[in-house]
């Protein structure tokens, strides 16, 4: 199962929600339920504007593209950020152990940009020991400045992990992405930022997100970043 980022060259995804004016349609019995389930909702859209911004799309057209007021996208002719040296196919299919079947070569993709964030992903599929497909991936970022990884504002809603190795480490909420639920770890080097993930369907889920979270710990830890 191929990994396949968001579709938008660029989403701003911003969410309000007014619980006052809630209230006013709400019966006082009915309130106490909805609030919760609303708070759940921002949430998970908070994550899904940070995945957004960490996994970039992979669009068919391969030209660049730049608005009037100085905004650009696109995908860099020969650029590579090195993920395919992040980790090998062997390391995988060590850390998977039992949990996996096969694992398939790695697919890395081109470096796409956009607005001075540039992107790249390497993604393992791999079949499930009761045959389902998964796959795992890293995405790598590189902001142009400081200023520029401030306003993307990636840790937004994550918990530290401690560390992995000397680089500082966060859990992120696991989110649905139509038929398949993510699990995410996110690992900051200076101005480089890399989320590991573990993909499966999510009418299908045989790992844990506790398990997930410890594959990719350990992914990360054998990263060479």
């Amino acid at each position: 199962m191929r990994h396949y980022a968001c579709g938008s060259i660029y989403i701003e995804m911003k969410q309000s929600f007014s619980h006052t004016k809630l209230a006013l349609f709400l019966k006082k019995r009915t309130k106490y339920i909805a609030l919760p389930v609303m708070a759940l909702i921002a949430i998970s859209v908070i994550v899904l504007a940070i995945v957004a911004i960490m996994v970039m799309p992979l669009v068919k057209d391969p030209n660049r593209g730049i608005g009037a007021d100085g905004f650009h996208a696109g995908i860099e002719k020969g650029a590579d950020l090195g993920v395919g040296n992040i980790v090998t196919k062997q390391d995988v299919i060590d850390i998977l152990g039992e949990k996996a079947k096969s694992v398939e070569s790695a697919d890395v993709s081109k470096v796409f940009n956009l607005n001075g964030i540039q992107g790249q992903t390497l993604t393992y599929d791999f079949e499930r020991s009761d045959g389902v497909k998964n796959s795992l991936y890293i995405d790598k970022k590189k902001f142009d400045s400081t200023s520029t990884l401030k306003s993307a504002n990636i840790l937004a809603n994550t918990t530290s992990a401690g560390k992995v190795g000397e680089f500082k480490a966060y859990f992120m909420h696991a989110v649905t992405f139509g038929s398949d639920r993510e699990y995410y770890l996110l690992v900051t080097k200076d101005l480089e930022a890399y989320l590991f993930a573990l993909v499966q369907p999510s009418r299908r889920i045989t790992i844990s997100e506790v398990s997930a979270v410890a594959v990719l710990k350990q992914l990360a830890l054998k990263a060479e970043l």
